[in-house]
This record gives structure tokens, C-alpha cells and sequence, in this order.
């Protein structure tokens, strides 16, 4: 199939498409309908209470039918702003353009204006405008359409005018089934990788959880630590409380701590919160924020030093932890965590023991009871720790951070490969949309083959 450049256009996905194909307008062959706003109550007897989809339930491809939010509409809207299997459903703001098919529902539904909900005509296929928009979305052509330097709407108007390439029915679909085909092998295979990488980040645990609890000598006497939930331990370690331990420091300054504290880069200290703390358990500072100096200095018993340990102590991560192993200047924390300092404990060891399951699983029961997942630091405080001597610390803590590092350095090439089979999967969905491949010579291929 041949290619050709479109030179009078200024959209660059348009750039290069089918000698054959057409360029339209979305709304001249597709049904656009943006959805309702948002009713909490009734306007008269006859408004009913209906499930409404919402942007957080599109995802790229799927939508998600599950738990859906009500909404009080007329008979009139739950004729124009109904939901049915087959319908494309479209970001309108957010990541604007992000579009997923509807399967499998059941219920009456309809959709909130958050949402734009797009169905077939006899000039187009409605899944093969999903893929068409994965691919405009890559080019980054939504943020210039949709101006994402300030908040970006995907509005009735840019959408019926975006233009689209436009082969056959026939050949859109060919491109649907090829595409339906190719891309869920591709999904597979990234599945079992991030299986693979779930796997080895519970290996990691399962090697902490030991080196921990049981030590790194696997013929040491054991005693039982008349604890449930940690069973025996060297007989030689010592269980205390951490508290006996550690100082634990949480609230900054004599009023606390507000919005109007936050500063500008280079005008405070460093600030870091639970969003500081990676998936790796290392601080993460790509997102920095800053208090004032005034406010820093006001609490200088949590200001952050070598070898202290933050702990995530409210929020959906609280029990998260992190050692500061480097020096990152003058830093203090804001009120979603507590820090850990003037431990007599080697510090890696702490935060490798406070890395274990056994704190997590505590951790658990007590935020169990909260609204919001909160752990004060007196219940900190009062965990009970397993001391080895110091020799044994520092020998479980150089074992943990090899283990660790071979376990993050396999994930990190893993994930390496996700990304690329990622990119590849993308390159694939727009060289499609656009007749670069020529599917019907990729069926026949195939089918040779097979």
C-alpha cells in the first residue's frame, strides 16, 4: 500500500497516511455526545436515581463497570446520555483524549460531562476511532489542541473538528482485528514480565522478613519469642520496644504546618512527604517541595540527618519507610511523616527490620480502625524489636542491600524491557492507523505461516 505525505496540514499526525485514504472530520462520521452534569438531587418526581460512568473509570481500551457512582437524571437524559455495550467512551479533561470501549454491562448506565460517549455510523467504526486517538494522543498533539499549559478541555467542538484519517469500513475492519490480535499478545507477554517482577519483590521480602527475624545463620539455636505473630528467634537476640531504641519525631513547629508555609524553590528547606518515598524505599526527590525558613528552623529536632528514617505515618502508603543515606541538604518533613533518629541500632538495620512484613502486618491492624489510615508515633513507639549484637546488625544489613540490589537491578532491566515493548506496541497501533502496514498483507502472511 502505498504512503503519501499530506504537506497541507498542520497536524503531525496527518503527516504521512494512505495514498488512498481520506482526511474528515470526526463529527461528520461518528455520533458525539458529551454526557450529563453532575445531579445530586432530584428536580421533580419523576427524576430517577441511574449509574454514571465517570473519567476515572476510562482507561486506555477498557472501562470499568463495576462500583459506579449514581446520579439523579429525567427520562429525557437517560435517553441522551445513555451508556451501551459497544459505545466509545472519551476523556473530555484530564488526560484529555483517553479513550476506552464499553463491554459487558448490565445495568441502565449514562455518563457524567467529564465524558464524551461516541457510537458507530455506516461510515465508521467506533473502535477503530479508540486506536486512531491512542495514536494522536502519542504524538502529543492533544496538549497543542487542547492547550494542557492550563486546564485542558477536550470540548464538543475540538472533537467534532478533529481530523482523522479514514480508510474503507472494510479496511478499518481489517485494522481493528489485526490490531485486536497483535496487541493482545503483546499485553500478555507484558503481563508475565510484571508477574516476574511481582515475584522477585516478594522474594526481597521473604529474604528481609529472614535476615531479620531468624538471622543469617541458619544452625543458630533458636528461643520462642512469646510473640504470635513473629514465632521463634535466635536465642541470642534481645527483644525490646523501640521506643527504648529510637527517638521518633513527627509534628513541625508550635502551630503546625500549612499551605502558607510552602515556599519557592531555593527560598526554604527541603520538605519531604510520603510522595518522597518510592517503590524502592529510597527518597525520591524529582518532585521537591520547600518550606520557609522560619518554619524550618521553628522544630530543629526533626530537621533530617545521615541515617535517619522517615516513616509514611498517615495515608493510603502509611508504614512506608525510607533511610537518608546521602546527604540532601538542609531538609526537614511535613506532617505525613515521622522520623526516626539517634537510633542504637545500626541504622540500616532498623529501617530493614522496619521494612518487614511483621511491621506492615502490625501497622495494618492498627490503622484498620481509622477512617483515614493513621499510625501515631507512640504506637510506633511501643512495637516490639528484635536485636541481634551489633555484628550481627551490620552483617544483616550488608547482606540485605546486595540482595537488594541485585533484585532492584533485575526489576530495573525488566522494566526497561516493559517500556520498550510498550513503545513497540504504540509504533504498531500508529502505523496502522495511518496504512503504513498494510494489514491485509500481514492476514496473508500469517495464514502462510500458520
Amino acid at each position: 500500500m502505498s504512503v503519501k505525505r499530506v504537506k497541507s496540514v498542520k497536524e503531525v499526525y496527518l503527516k504521512e497516511i494512505s495514498n488512498s485514504w481520506l482526511i474528515v472530520p470526526t463529527k461528520y462520521v461518528y455520533k458525539i455526545q458529551l454526557g450529563k452534569m453532575l445531579q445530586n438531587e432530584a428536580n421533580s418526581e419523576e427524576d430517577v436515581e441511574i449509574s454514571y460512568f465517570k473519567a476515572a473509570d476510562v482507561q486506555w481500551e477498557n472501562v470499568n463497570i463495576d462500583n459506579l457512582p449514581v446520579m439523579w437524571a429525567s427520562a429525557r437524559d437517560l435517553n441522551k446520555f445513555s451508556v451501551i455495550n459497544g459505545d466509545l467512551l472519551v476523556c473530555e479533561g484530564g488526560e484529555v483524549g483517553r479513550a476506552g470501549m464499553v463491554y459487558n454491562l448490565e445495568k441502565n448506565s449514562i455518563l457524567q460531562n467529564a465524558l464524551h460517549r461516541v457510537r458507530s455510523t455506516n461510515k465508521a467504526e467506533v473502535k477503530y476511532l479508540m486506536y486512531i486517538l491512542r495514536h494522536i494522543v502519542a504524538t502529543s498533539w492533544m496538549d497543542v489542541l487542547c492547550n494542557k499549559a492550563t486546564i485542558a478541555h477536550f470540548t464538543s467542538e475540538k472533537f467534532g473538528d478533529l481530523r482523522i484519517p479514514l480508510p474503507s469500513v472494510e479496511e478499518q475492519s481489517s485494522i481493528i482485528q489485526f490490531l485486536d490480535i497483535e496487541t493482545a499478545k503483546i499485553d500478555l507477554l507484558i503481563s508475565k514480565k510484571q508477574k516476574l517482577i511481582k515475584l522477585l519483590q516478594e522474594k526481597r521480602q521473604s529474604i528481609i522478613d529472614e535476615a531479620v527475624t531468624k538471622g543469617l545463620d541458619p544452625n543458630i539455636s533458636m528461643k520462642d519469642s512469646g510473640l504470635e505473630w513473629l514465632g521463634t528467634v535466635p536465642a541470642n537476640w534481645n527483644l525490646t520496644k523501640i521506643k527504648f531504641t529510637t527517638k521518633i519525631k513527627g509534628r513541625i513547629g508550635f502551630r503546625g504546618y500549612t499551605t502558607q508555609d510552602i515556599v519557592n524553590y531555593r527560598e526554604g528547606a527541603l520538605t519531604l512527604g510520603a510522595k518522597h518515598i518510592n517503590k524502592k524505599y529510597q527518597i525520591d526527590l524529582s518532585d521537591p517541595e520547600f518550606i520557609s525558613w522560619e518554619k524550618y528552623y521553628e522544630s530543629p529536632e526533626i530537621m533530617l540527618k545521615i541515617n535517619d528514617i522517615v516513616l509514611v505515618q498517615r495515608g493510603s502508603t502509611v508504614g512506608k519507610v525510607a533511610i537518608i543515606n546521602e546527604d540532601i541538604g538542609e531538609a526537614t518533613i511535613n506532617p505525613s511523616l515521622m522520623v526516626l533518629k539517634e537510633t542504637t541500632c545500626v541504622p540500616q538495620y532498623l529501617f530493614y527490620f522496619l521494612s518487614s512484613s511483621y511491621i506492615r502486618d502490625n501497622i495494618k491492624v492498627v490503622t484498620s480502625v481509622t477512617a483515614i489510615p493513621m499510625i501515631s508515633q507512640e504506637q510506633i513507639n511501643n512495637f516490639v524489636i528484635v536485636i541481634p549484637s551489633l555484628e550481627e546488625q551490620l552483617e544483616i544489613a550488608d547482606y540485605l542491600k546486595g540482595q537488594s540490589k541485585q533484585i532492584e537491578t533485575i526489576i530495573d532491566k525488566i522494566n526497561i524491557q516493559i517500556k520498550k515493548i510498550q513503545e513497540y506496541r504504540q509504533s504498531l497501533i500508529s502505523e496502522a492507523v495511518t496504512g503504513k502496514i498494510d494489514v491485509a498483507v500481514m492476514e496473508r502472511r500469517h495464514n502462510n505461516d500458520h
